[in-house]
């Protein structure tokens, strides 16, 4: 793509509406070959679950076009199991998500083993695929590399699991090994060769990132650092660069508007990317504004979709229900677009978010 935009001098997103076709024809017309994108990422995005206002559990799964200019998402059915803060993971056709946590009648949190899928292209209610090796966490951070997925880490006490599914078979996950150190609530972020796992909460904010090889999924190894500790992590990528979008810290404001990025080609630390929006919700925060964390990430290959988020402040916390994106080989502050969730209900506000894509 980036051949494309050196001939026609605009970027990758603009070049389908200035040509009036289709992306894939686009190679056909120009003459030029327009690289695809990972096998487990696609066109349309999918969100999962999420929690609003104090609740977990909403069972609604929603979808949209990554990376166009206008247009809510819209409703593509209910969950198997209600959940939200759980994993997500797609094999480019079928999107899976993976524990979470639900709201129980008593009005407790609680972490499922529920493992259910989709299938992306058409929409419909999720389908139970399986269950987890360990139930009662939630937080749970997810990769895969279009075959095999894997569900990792957990929280309510933090856990160092690694569990595996095979994407196109309905059955219960493997457990393969453990992470380099016991977390939830972190980032997962897809390679063709490695699962990889990064910050989260391990009763203190972690800025470890970990991997396991997709050829000999065991217990993980050092991959390298993020530019700070923080917990709540959203994790996207392309087919060479991950992306770690927002975070909860200990700072003040308590929501960080940082983006890391690393090559998922090899091992090293991560560097810093650019800035989240900064969302104020209350005129008493003035200018100590919050980023945003926990929104569900929806890559396309270029670029990297985030909708909701938590937002906080020095005298306040809410939920946010904006869509903002970055392109992922550029580096700079997220860009917000023009329309926000909306078919959640009320004002779509929502975080614990999960999201994948596919075709």
């Amino acid at each position: 793509m980036a051949e494309l935009e050196k001939l026609m001098g605009v970027s990758a997103d603009d070049i389908e509406k200035i040509m009036g076709v289709e992306a894939g024809d686009i190679e056909t017309i120009m003459g030029v070959e327009v690289p695809s994108g990972p096998a487990w990422q696609g066109a349309r995005g999918i969100l999962w679950g999420r929690a609003e206002s104090g609740t977990v559990g909403d069972d609604t799964i929603l979808y949209r076009t990554i990376g166009a200019a206008s247009g809510n998402a819209a409703d593509f059915g209910d969950m198997d199991a209600a959940g939200s803060t759980g994993a997500s993971i797609s094999s480019g056709t079928r999107g899976i998500h993976a524990g979470g946590r639900y709201e129980h009648s008593s009005g407790n949190w609680y972490g499922t083993d529920k493992i259910e899928y989709i299938t992306i292209g058409s929409t419909g209610n999720g389908t139970d695929f399986g269950n987890l090796n360990e139930s009662g966490y939630y937080g749970q951070g997810g990769a895969t590399n279009g075959t095999l997925g894997t569900v990792v880490g957990g929280i309510w006490t933090p856990q160092n699991f690694i569990f595996s599914i095979t994407i196109a078979s309905a059955g219960d996950s493997t457990d393969v090994g453990n992470l380099t150190v016991a977390r939830g609530d972190l980032a997962g972020i897809s390679s063709a060769t490695m699962s990889i796992h990064c910050g989260g909460n391990k009763w203190g904010f972690a800025d470890e990132i970990d991997y396991t090889s997709w050829g000999s999924l065991g217990d993980a190894s050092d991959f390298g650092d993020l530019t700070i500790t923080g917990t709540r992590r959203t994790g996207g990528e392309d087919s060479s660069r991950g992306i770690v979008f927002g975070a909860y810290t200990n700072n003040t404001p308590n929501t960080t508007d940082n983006i890391d990025y690393f090559s998922t080609a090899s091992t090293g630390s991560a560097s810093d990317f650019g800035n989240t929006l900064s969302l104020a919700y209350h005129s008493s925060w003035g200018s100590n504004l919050g980023g945003t964390h926990g929104g569900g990430a929806m890559c396309n290959g270029v670029r990297m979709d985030v909708a909701g988020g938590a937002t906080e402040g020095a005298s306040g916390y809410a939920e946010t229900a904006k869509i903002q994106y970055i392109t992922i080989q550029t580096t700079g502050d997220a860009t917000d677009y023009s329309d926000d969730i909306d078919d959640w209900g009320g004002d779509g506000a929502s975080h614990s978010v999960s999201g994948c894509s596919g075709n």
